[in-house]
């Protein structure tokens, strides 16, 4: 996440965002055909039925993992939005490559 959104526009047909590093720089513009804009996240547990088996859940709704994204289960590994650890690069590519790893995933 090293860059910031400063401006985004409705061309018509198309749409452009201007942004810059958040550590400074020379501000860009994409271009673009469709521009998808998401905010905040949301974990979708409640029909997973984790409660049921007995893995943890906190009071969001997210299933509690260690640095393994292993739940209280050994056996049992959560990754993605469903988690409460912050996933950016690095944790996106750690949890690809333990469900590549292992195919018991929440």
């Amino acid at each position: 996440m090293s860059s910031k959104v400063l401006s985004g526009k409705n061309n018509g047909n198309s749409g452009s965002i201007t942004y810059e590093n958040v550590k400074g720089g020379d501000k860009q513009t994409i271009n673009s055909d469709i521009v998808l804009i998401a905010t905040g996240r949301r974990p979708f547990t409640d029909k997973l039925g984790c409660e049921k088996v007995g893995i943890q859940i906190d009071e969001r709704g997210r299933v509690i993992v260690n640095e393994k994204f292993e739940t209280n289960f050994k056996n049992i590994f959560a990754i993605g939005d469903v988690v409460v650890v912050k996933l950016y690069i690095k944790g996106a590519n750690a949890s690809a490559q333990i469900r590549r790893r292992r195919n018991r995933v929440c």
